[in-house]
């Protein structure tokens, strides 16, 4: 049997052929941090105000809910990448501004690797609009018993604020930033 997440503006192609659980992650719960070259932060974040107008973008079209965030914002360029180490050192050489990226657990939000650094700016978030859900195939013969297990499942995790919790512990969602001005 197929389970996955997705965010339900991937899944509404498919919905005939899968059963869409309650949300994992809500529309608008889920917030990127805008990354860029730790000595260009201060200048970028100075030219980020309603939108991205200022400032260039990469991402990766194949994530969906990333580049229509950043399209909705109207960067001044915006280039497609496909692969994430790749747009974290275009980033970190100053050859593009920003790229979205999911926030961690350490307070300078700061990523690095083999030829990269790359840190948000601070005090600005951008929502992403959708919902992250679980996706389970209709072929397979257990599909429908799975799926109402997966719903009672969520529902009890919900309630006793178990999701939450978790995406808080690993980072995935964070306090730290409750109070960053958020784009759009």
């Amino acid at each position: 049997m197929s389970v996955d997440t997705m965010w339900l503006s991937q899944v509404k192609p498919i919905a005939n052929n899968v059963y869409i659980s309650s949300p994992i992650i809500r529309k608008g719960e889920y917030y990127a941090g805008i990354f860029a070259a730790p000595d260009h932060t201060d200048r970028i974040a100075k030219k980020i105000g309603a939108d991205l107008s200022q400032v260039t973008a990469v991402s990766n079209e194949n994530w969906s809910v990333d580049w229509q965030t950043l399209k909705q914002l109207k960067p001044k360029a915006m280039f497609n990448e496909s692969e994430w180490i790749i747009m974290a050192k275009l980033v970190s050489h100053g050859w593009v501004d920003i790229m979205l990226v999911s926030f961690n657990n350490s307070t300078d939000f700061r990523y690095s690797g083999d030829g990269y650094v790359i840190e948000a700016i601070k005090g600005i978030k951008v929502a992403l609009q959708d919902s992250r859900h679980f996706v389970i195939s209709r072929k397979h013969p257990r599909s429908q018993q799975t799926f109402r297990e997966l719903e009672l499942g969520i529902k009890r995790l919900r309630e006793s604020n178990f999701i939450e919790k978790s995406y808080r512990s690993c980072g995935f969602l964070t306090n730290l930033v409750d109070k960053w001005r958020e784009i759009p």
